[in-house]
């Protein structure tokens, strides 16, 4: 009896440390994309480090950029190399470009080192994501998953404390101390048993299974399982146009839509802006410690998320988060406009400002609930084998492009329509698609990797 406990305790052990893997990949490219916040700032105020304003928005907006690179590269690395394997490159990517950014003696080689950054996060997401998927057994995934979104968001909190005491070059030497734990976790770590499978390597792939898996019988019925949906998919190769035909195309069009959905929030753009928001709102907060409090709120709901995508199916939760989302975004604009237009309502809205405050984090909560995990925890559950590695790439390019271009274009809409239209336009935006990708999703809760294959090649033989 206490053999087989020992051995479950290790098994969860196991799938735990690939989780917090994934996790701190992931607080590393929140950490990444939440520098421009304080750093950006702090390169304007530096006066040994000469920058313009367009240098300024193209440092805040490279990682992005450079992501899409890293997205093609991570395309075929994870096939190739293995997924462990993408995600140290991407460690080892990590470490240069900190390094670098710490002692960029000009703006040309901050721009280089910004830009690796976004390959690197790029490298380390979509193999960790794959990997977790096919490694954490689905009766721990929701609570395992957890890990990876309460570590995401202590990126944004570390970056944004971090921001408020030290200068930028301070904050790429934490950036370096966040990629160090991520490469060592990896060494210990065992390659993917899909990806072992797949090249041939059987007998490795077995023994994997059974060091993350809580019982022996558990771990065999899971290798003959995976062995099969293999062995179909090995019969029918992906070819480009399998991407965009029946049955394929409904999961990479699902996850592509939840990525703009996401992107149509506003968050990026948001977030960048706190401190600006928060002036204008005049709560009587410092608008610095404001911005932390949204870290701090992210992180506590993603310890509930865990429990939220424990209890219950991924589409209601999607539902319910963004019509609470939008109705928070519509608030905020409310009350912008309402003290922009002066008068009694103006009075009001200077006498009720930490309602404001509530509305801002009410929406970080929804987000943090819903669109902001959602885009990936579906990438990971529902796409089938036969297309992940191309579908993650074009997925996560996807997002990042729509991130470079919501930071480009975020300013001059704001002069354009002012925040408070903006804000309500972005909410009518994303919620329009999210019920679109809710209109074709494939509900994925409690399906192992297996189960989703053979749904989508039970398609495809109908069709044929």
């Amino acid at each position: 009896m206490a053999g087989k406990k020992t051995k479950r305790n290790r098994a969860y052990f196991n799938q735990l440390l690939a989780g917090i893997a994934m996790g701190i990949s992931a607080c590393g490219m929140t950490f990444a994309m939440n520098f421009p916040t304080f750093g950006v700032p702090s390169m304007e105020k530096d006066d040994s480090f000469s920058t313009s304003p367009d240098d300024l928005r193209l440092i805040g907006s490279i990682v992005p950029a450079g992501a899409m690179v890293g997205n093609f590269l991570a395309g075929m690395l994870v096939d190739n190399i293995g997924r462990k394997m993408t995600m140290m490159a991407g460690a080892v990517l990590c470490l240069i470009a900190y390094v670098l950014l710490a002692c960029a003696p000009s703006v040309a080689l901050a721009l280089v080192s910004r830009a690796v950054s976004g390959v690197a996060a790029s490298l380390a997401a979509i193999g960790g994501m794959i990997y977790t998927t096919e490694i954490v057994h689905p009766k721990v995934r929701d609570r395992i998953g957890s890990v990876s979104g309460i570590l995401a968001n202590l990126g944004m909190l570390i970056a944004f404390m971090s921001g408020s005491v030290v200068e930028w070059r301070g904050m790429a030497w934490i950036g370096v101390a966040l990629s160090l734990p991520f490469f060592f976790i990896l060494m210990y770590l065992q390659e993917s048993p899909n990806y072992l499978i797949k090249k041939g390597r059987r007998d490795e792939a077995r023994q994997v299974l059974l060091n993350y898996r809580e019982s022996a019988t558990e771990a065999i019925k899971e290798y003959e399982e995976l062995l099969q949906a293999t062995n179909k998919a090995s019969k029918s190769t992906a070819s480009p146009k399998d991407l965009f035909s029946a049955p394929y195309i409904t999961p990479l069009l699902t996850c592509l839509i939840l990525q703009i959905a996401q992107q149509l929030t506003g968050i990026t753009g948001i977030t960048n802006k706190a401190v600006t928001i928060f002036s204008m709102l005049g709560t009587s907060i410092d608008p610095a410690y404001c911005t932390v409090m949204i870290a701090i709120v992210s992180m506590i709901t993603a310890v509930l998320t865990s429990e939220i995508n424990a209890r219950f199916e991924r589409k209601p939760t999607l539902l319910v988060s963004t019509v609470f989302m939008a109705m928070a975004q519509v608030c905020v604009g409310f009350f912008l406009l309402a003290k922009s237009s002066g008068g009694p309502l103006g009075e009001w809205a200077d006498a009720n400002s930490i309602l404001a405050l509530g509305s801002v984090l009410f929406f970080y909560i929804a987000f943090g609930a819903g669109l902001g995990p959602m885009p990936w925890i579906y990438m990971g559950e529902g796409i089938p084998s036969k297309i992940r590695g191309p579908a993650s790439a074009i997925s996560m390019t996807l997002s990042m492009l729509s991130i470079f271009v919501v930071l480009q274009l975020f300013d001059p809409l704001i002069e354009y329509f002012g925040f408070h239209y903006c804000l309500m336009i972005l909410a009518v935006a994303s919620s329009s698609a999210t019920f679109l990708a809710l209109s074709i999703m494939l509900e994925t809760k409690g399906k192992t990797v297996s189960q989703i294959d053979k749904h989508y090649l039970d398609l495809e033989k109908k069709r044929n």
